[in-house]
């Protein structure tokens, strides 16, 4: 069995520093994580926007952890995590099995 574990982007942050400051109150709070910046720079910190990534176990954590510490908004989850509670809610309001009658 692999120990690997998956990585998701789960927030959008504004800018480089900006997700710097948003992943270390999370590593704060013992949760992992990185930040994946499609744009690098070499010149210094980056303007652009920014994904926050952590293990997939903890990113639901971390988006709570987010949302109540900074007053985080819809418009900086990732689409992903938006699609994933779209599902978890959905798979919520289903019943297991459809009732049956036993007589």
């Amino acid at each position: 069995m692999s120990s690997r574990r998956k990585w998701v982007a789960f927030v959008t942050a504004p800018d480089q520093v900006t997700g710097e400051m948003w992943c270390t109150m999370l590593r704060a709070s013992g949760v992992n994580c990185l930040l994946r910046d499609s744009n690098p720079s070499f010149f210094g910190p980056s303007l652009y926007p920014v994904r926050l990534m952590a293990p997939e176990e903890e990113s639901e954590l971390a988006l709570q952890i987010l949302q109540n510490e900074i007053k985080l908004g819809p418009k900086n989850e990732s689409r992903a995590m938006r699609e994933r509670q779209a599902r978890t809610e959905v798979e919520g309001r289903r019943a297991p099995y459809p009732e049956t009658d036993p007589s």
